[in-house]
């Protein structure tokens, strides 16, 4: 039976984190969370328990959402405006993976395919690379884990520096105010030396 092991699943999200699309990297996560059944996932089975799901799929197919402008999928953000979504009549019958063909799931090979491509650039022998090896190591995480959350930690997916694990709630830290100068342009100014 093959399998991953951590590092390799690591360095795999890492090359999809940084050269992958927000699909094939919502896919990979969906895959080592949940198993082989998300491949074949419709937005309906996406939004039917967003709560019940791991953070880390909650956030990826999320992503996914946003990047096709989706006004599907639920969630609250600060920004949300309905203007900003374009793709306002997506049917929930609809893949959420789309193959070829734009409505249908993608196959195990093109899931194959995706996988050879990215285990290639993070460095993983080609043969370990299938759909089956993935499938496979969900299963075995999972029984070393006990829960996809606590495996998705273990991945780096839910850090807040992680780009696409970011909590909604993360903010970037804040220039330091002088507590006594209030109002616009009031700062401290600091003078360079020359």
């Amino acid at each position: 039976m093959k399998t991953l092991t951590l590092e390799q699943c690591k360095s795999l999200l890492s090359v999809l984190a940084e050269r992958g699309t927000e699909v094939d990297h919502a896919l990979v996560v969906c895959l080592l969370m949940i198993g082989a059944d998300a491949r074949t996932w419709t937005w309906q089975n996406a939004l039917e328990n967003p709560i019940f799901q791991p953070f880390a799929v909650y956030q990826s197919i999320k992503s996914v959402a946003i990047s096709k402008k989706l006004s599907v999928f639920p969630f609250n953000h600060a920004g949300f405006r309905q203007a900003h979504w374009l793709n306002t009549t997506v049917r929930l019958q609809q893949a959420v993976f789309c193959g070829t063909s734009r409505n249908k799931a993608l196959t195990t090979q093109e899931v194959t395919r995706r996988l050879k491509r990215y285990g290639k650039m993070a460095g993983i022998p080609v043969d370990l690379m299938s759909l089956r090896t993935i499938n496979n190591t969900h299963q075995m995480f999972l029984d070393v884990f006990k829960d996809a959350d606590v495996f998705a930690e273990a991945l780096d997916l839910l850090r807040a520096g992680n780009e696409r694990g970011r909590s909604p709630f993360f903010k970037k830290a804040q220039p330091k105010k002088e507590p006594r100068l209030h109002g616009l342009g009031r700062r401290h100014t600091y003078k360079i030396a020359g």
